[in-house]
């Protein structure tokens, strides 16, 4: 039986290890789906902006399993001064998204003090996928959001901001890396 393993790209990875430490507050959206009685918001990408006026922009990338063609979404990070698939506009030198766009918002601003990066198996007939799923963003303040990548089916990034709903969705994931400040 073939393993594939499939994870965020070291750069990627540093980008996100490089946030510790940092306050976030708000995170964008070109637009989101929000389900009736969930915490979670379904979107193509999200952007974190970040206290240098940058923002962290998450999506996820379509791959397939070479013998099973199981499809998949990798989440792919990177760093930008505009957010992802949103019109921006120039203020004193920084992108400002211009409105319409979805908002998330913590309520206050705190620093992030732990990442982690989980992983998911799937054992499929000919092949063993494993492939980073999630990532769970610590803040000082005790709150927490997870963005993990949705069913094949949808190229979506879901963010899970409700601890007990979080707590579910990573509980069948194997926790990859985890850095804290």
């Amino acid at each position: 039986m073939d393993t594939i393993c499939s994870t965020i790209c070291s750069e990627s990875e540093e980008i996100l290890f490089s946030l510790l430490g940092s306050k976030i507050q708000v995170a964008y959206s070109p637009r989101f789906l929000v389900t009736h009685g969930s915490s979670t918001l379904e979107s193509s990408s999200f952007s974190i902006l970040m206290q240098d006026h940058r923002y962290l922009n998450l999506n996820c990338q379509w791959l397939e399993t070479p013998i099973n063609a199981f499809d998949y979404y990798q989440i792919v990070t990177s760093i930008s001064t505009t957010p992802a698939e949103i019109s921006t506009k120039i203020n004193k030198g920084l992108a400002e998204p211009v409105f319409p766009v979805s908002l998330f918002s913590f309520e206050n601003s705190n620093e992030l003090e732990r990442i982690s990066i989980y992983q998911e198996v799937v054992d499929l007939e000919e092949e063993t996928l494993t492939y980073d799923k999630a990532l769970l963003f610590n803040r000082k303040d005790g709150k927490r959001i997870c963005f993990l990548s949705s069913d094949p089916a949808f190229r979506n990034l879901i963010l899970v901001h409700d601890h007990e709903q979080i707590d579910d969705k990573i509980a069948s994931l194997s926790c990859r890396v985890n850095r804290s400040i």
